[in-house]
């Protein structure tokens, strides 16, 4: 192999990791965003069940019955919400 052969194998290669680089940084980007925005979500509708789901009577426990049709009014409104543009 020669020095010309090799400097265009470095070459070839430095360009593929250029390319690659963008979109790596880009994925890492989306899932750690796409994490955050997940937790920020659960912790506002743990805060919301706190507050709009009151204990079954004489305990520290929730009303199961009640916290099911209120997790499925949050689903419907989810999907039936209109999305900002």
């Amino acid at each position: 192999m020669t020095a010309s052969v090799r400097w265009r194998l470095a070459g070839a290669i430095t360009v593929c990791g250029a390319t690659l680089l963008p979109l790596g940084g880009t994925r890492w980007a989306g899932l750690r965003a796409e994490r955050g925005f997940a937790e920020r979500l659960a912790r506002t509708v743990a805060s919301y069940l706190a507050l709009a789901t009151p204990s079954e009577r004489g305990s520290a426990d929730y009303n199961l019955g009640l916290l099911l049709i209120r997790a499925r009014a949050l689903v419907t409104l989810s999907t039936t919400a209109p999305r900002p543009s």
